[in-house]
């Protein structure tokens, strides 16, 4: 049985988002921020660009989610996501 640990979604709005849901009492995450290329050990790729990645980079948010999650607190984090979006 899959054990999921993140749920990350992509928008332009990721910044607003996370703002919007942390003012609802919802807390998320950016993983990665940094894209792989652009990481100290990659130092060597200095001036590559990969614009996917640096796209994804800073569109990418994760919601929770989490073993014990209730159904309670999946629909916060649903609510919060649809109020966002209108």
């Amino acid at each position: 049985r899959a054990v999921y640990h993140q749920f990350t979604v992509r928008t332009s709005r990721r910044d607003q988002l996370q703002t919007f849901l942390q003012g609802r009492g919802v807390a998320t995450a950016i993983h990665y921020p940094v894209p792989v290329h652009e990481q100290p050990v990659y130092q060597s790729l200095s001036g590559v660009r990969m614009p996917e990645s640096e796209r994804a980079s800073r569109e990418v948010l994760s919601l929770p989610l989490f073993a014990e999650m209730d159904k309670a607190e999946l629909h916060e984090v649903v609510e919060g996501v649809r109020a966002f979006f209108g």
